[in-house]
């Protein structure tokens, strides 16, 4: 049985570790882009394994179940800490809120088969720039939802965010492509 205590961080390439994205070069970002692809598959299986959930068709039930799990995960020892300032993500905690957008960006994906993990290389002051983004999206041109992830599971601990927050990402992005598909 997994510990989920043991929970793998998310820990990119030596050659990379050491620097922001933006400070990288092509080749670089390059590196973090093709052990990005190679690990995310993964990271999904086991972050569904963890928390004894399953891939289905439902992704509503999928996403605010799973959840409810991470929300009170992150609110223990080792995922996050007690501070002064209140309860802080701890590097376990970012492991998972990445791991979780990931599964997000899976189910988007599925979806919507027209959308591709690519590189963002412009523009410069672009959050994700040198980043893995889903790529084809209407209006934005690109989603990466890694961020968004990290900074809501900061919101939760903070009580500002509930646990249905990756079911409304989700549902956001898949919203936004059916309705440029009925265009």
């Amino acid at each position: 049985m997994i510990n989920i205590k043991d929970y793998p961080l998310f820990i990119p390439p030596e050659e990379v570790n050491s620097q922001k994205p933006r400070e990288w070069s092509y080749t670089q970002a390059k590196i973090y882009f093709d052990w990005f692809m190679s690990i995310k598959d993964h990271r999904v299986e086991y972050l569904l394994t963890v928390f004894d959930e399953e891939f289905s068709s439902d992704n509503e039930k999928l996403l605010k179940g799973l959840g409810k799990k991470v929300f009170e995960t992150l609110q223990i020892a080792p995922f996050s800490t007690d501070e002064s300032s209140g309860k802080v993500i701890s590097n376990k905690g970012l492991a998972i809120a990445a791991d979780i957008s990931l599964l997000v960006s899976k189910l988007i994906i599925k979806n919507h088969p027209r959308l591709k993990w690519r590189i963002v290389r412009t523009p410069k002051r672009d959050l994700s720039f040198h980043l893995p983004a889903i790529f084809n999206f209407p209006k934005l041109g690109h989603l990466e939802l890694m961020g968004g992830s990290i900074v809501n599971s900061k919101a939760i601990l903070r009580g500002e965010e509930t646990s249905d927050v990756w079911w409304r990402m989700f549902k956001y992005a898949d919203d936004v492509l059916k309705n440029e598909d009925r265009k």
